[in-house]
């Protein structure tokens, strides 16, 4: 009735006259889940666990143990207890990277997609070419 909708902290979307009934259905979903990845952050700045950076629906970490792991994935369940109602959400480690490894997203696209910024970068000398095996 008053033309908007908002997430469970108030992030407020503002509706035309004739809204995308997608966007009406999308909208709790991907807005609360944006306001449980903000919470979580947030609360791990204040832990002490300062996030690298928000993948998606994902916190990449650099932590020095297992510890700090469980304890990131713990405020992480308590920030999605607290945007939906206490009901508990799924949080798990995907990838765990060490010495120096990247972040590297599975899905093809994402791959491809890499593989055209590297050459790219390689080609105006932004990063030394790789070694062909």
């Amino acid at each position: 009735m008053n033309r908007f909708i908002q997430t469970q902290f108030g992030w407020t979307l503002r509706l035309s006259s004739d809204p995308n009934p997608r966007t009406l259905f999308n909208f709790p979903m991907q807005g609360n889940g944006a306001e449980m990845l903000r919470l979580a952050a947030m609360r791990l700045c204040d832990a002490g666990v300062v996030p690298l950076m928000l993948v998606h629906d994902a916190v990449l970490l650099e932590v020095d143990n297992r510890q700090q792991i469980e304890a990131a994935k713990e405020i992480m369940r308590g920030a999605g207890r607290d945007v939906c109602h206490g009901l508990d959400i799924g949080v798990d480690a995907d990838q765990t990277l060490v010495d120096g490894a990247r972040y590297q997203d599975k899905r093809e696209d994402s791959k491809r997609l890499w593989d055209t910024v590297m050459r790219t970068l390689q080609a105006v000398r932004a990063v030394p070419r790789r070694a062909v095996a």
